[in-house]
């Protein structure tokens, strides 16, 4: 925390109550599967375990604290609102939710080299596309 400042027990939205959970509606033990598999061919076609992009990666519930619980807890209920509100003008169920929210820590490129992490939010993003496309292949 910048300067030392560390908040507690402060709300990010004033309607909710201490300890109540916001999830994405992303699969994303589905997505860390995916993408292990594509680093394991990845490894397999080209023999060099160094470019293995999910090396370290884990699913977690925890964002962290401060900003980056903020982001994500705000990004989260912003994705309710859009999909109740949608719900409400075309009826429950006509439409699936028209965005998602996944927050993802990275490391520094001292850790996971730039090119790395390049290669690793390619494959995230296109395992997110084939999950919302329904696609259960890799």
């Amino acid at each position: 925390m910048k300067g030392g400042y560390s908040p507690s027990k402060l709300f990010i939205h004033n309607n909710n109550s201490f300890g109540e959970c916001f999830v994405t509606e992303l699969d994303v033990n589905r997505l860390h599967c995916e993408l292990s598999t594509r680093s394991i061919s990845r490894n397999l076609a080209t023999n060099d375990s160094s470019s293995d992009v999910c090396c370290g990666v884990e699913v977690s519930v925890d964002p962290g604290r401060f900003v980056c619980n903020y982001t994500y807890c705000y990004s989260l209920k912003k994705c309710a609102a859009v999909k109740n509100n949608c719900e409400k003008e075309i009826g429950p169920g006509r439409l699936p939710p028209l965005v998602y929210s996944l927050f993802l820590h990275v490391p520094p490129f001292s850790v996971a080299s730039e090119e790395l992490q390049l290669s690793f939010i390619t494959d995230l993003i296109h395992a997110i596309e084939h999950q919302l496309n329904g696609d259960h292949s890799n």
